[in-house]
């Protein structure tokens, strides 16, 4: 029986925010959409914890983001992992409370700030003006500790939430 074959949306028919993803996954993984699967992927043969990161993307797509299962499903086509990758048992929370992974999401380039946000685009926040009437002014910079009320758990989870609402 022949395999189906699967055509692709054009980069240019595709929303802003998918392209994004598809530009993180071509950067972190060497590859180019949609002729080349991850299987072609010299990054991913000299780091196999690669897969890793592109779990994180994947899953994200799928669960945090306006694109939901769809998209996810076309990028895992393209990526050519369908059914290769045990998505419903990875979670994205728990994992991004992972020394090891947030070294790896940072050092590749594939998230920056914190908490850790993917690197899609510019991230704008919310700017507070204030006048100091002192010389030294304390202020709290979310994500600056791990301890008290707001744990890590608490602050990948509004990392999630913010990224879902771009």
């Amino acid at each position: 029986m022949p395999t189906p074959t699967v055509e692709f949306s054009s980069r240019d028919t595709v929303s802003d925010m998918l392209n994004g993803f598809i530009e993180l996954l071509q950067s972190q993984c060497q590859i180019s959409y949609p002729p080349t699967r991850l299987a072609s992927s010299n990054e991913l043969r000299q780091d196999p914890s690669l897969v890793t990161i592109v779990k994180i993307i994947l899953k994200f797509v799928e669960d945090y983001t306006p694109l939901g299962t769809n998209d996810s499903v076309l990028l895992r086509f393209w990526l050519g992992v369908m059914g290769n990758l045990d998505m419903d048992s990875f979670n994205v929370p728990v994992i991004l409370n992972d020394d090891l992974i947030l070294e790896q999401l940072y050092t590749r380039g594939a998230a920056d700030s914190w908490p850790p946000q993917l690197s899609l685009q510019d991230c704008y926040t919310q700017i507070i003006d204030f006048n100091a009437t002192e010389r030294v002014v304390d202020m709290d910079i979310v994500g600056e500790q791990r301890t008290g009320s707001s744990s890590p758990v608490h602050q990948h989870l509004q990392l999630l939430y913010i990224l879902a609402s771009i």
